[in-house]
């Protein structure tokens, strides 16, 4: 599984933070602002995000981490943003065995594919036609693919829900450890909102 970080951050670090990420934060703290795709998304209560300065990460153009003060379980984790060309990136590399910079998602299949990309997008955008093994769910106005993994270390699991943004697709991770705390997911991920600016 990705890296899971767990500290917390003091405000006046949290803000210098999110400002040198790219990001901003209206009054309450929990609105920031990602440039890179120009998108704002609203936090859960006590979470923050910083950005995640490893290169590439999973073919990924733009990644974040999430933080709060208490990481209780289930807890967002990361949230990626991919783009056709990220992805053929990757893949290119990995196709070669290339050392892609000591990660090990070569290995483990920890990135999507172009033709992920192509299928869940299309089963995403006509969920009623697409015959699809992805399952479907639907978060305020806008539908997710949602799956579940098992974390490599082998102490806990990790859901991730996947969306569009036109041609961007965003992956978002919960984790957590146990059956019950699975069900409350989808929960915290629905106090998460994306908005378009």
């Amino acid at each position: 599984m990705r890296s899971v970080h767990t500290c917390a951050i003091g405000l006046s670090l949290l803000l210098a933070l999110l400002f040198t990420a790219g990001t901003s934060a209206d009054d309450s703290g929990s609105k920031v602002y990602i440039k890179e795709v120009g998108v704002f998304l609203v936090l859960p209560e006590d979470y923050s995000l910083e950005r995640d300065e490893e290169f590439d990460r999973g073919g990924a153009f733009a990644c974040y981490s999430f933080y709060a003060p208490d990481m209780n379980f289930p807890a967002l984790i990361l949230i990626q943003f991919f783009s056709k060309k990220s992805i053929r990136r990757v893949e290119k590399k990995c196709a070669k065995r290339e050392d892609y910079g000591g990660e090990h998602y070569c290995a483990t299949g920890e990135y999507p594919t172009t033709s992920e990309y192509y299928q869940q997008k299309e089963a995403l955008k006509n969920p009623r036609k697409s015959k699809t093994k992805y399952q479907l769910k639907r978060f305020g106005n806008r539908n997710f693919i949602v799956s579940d993994h098992k974390s490599m270390g082998g102490d806990g699991f990790y859901r991730e829900y996947r969306t569009f943004l036109n041609d961007t697709m965003i992956a978002i991770l919960i984790s957590w450890l146990n059956e019950s705390q699975a069900k409350m997911a989808d929960g915290l991920f629905a106090n998460l909102k994306i908005l378009k600016q």
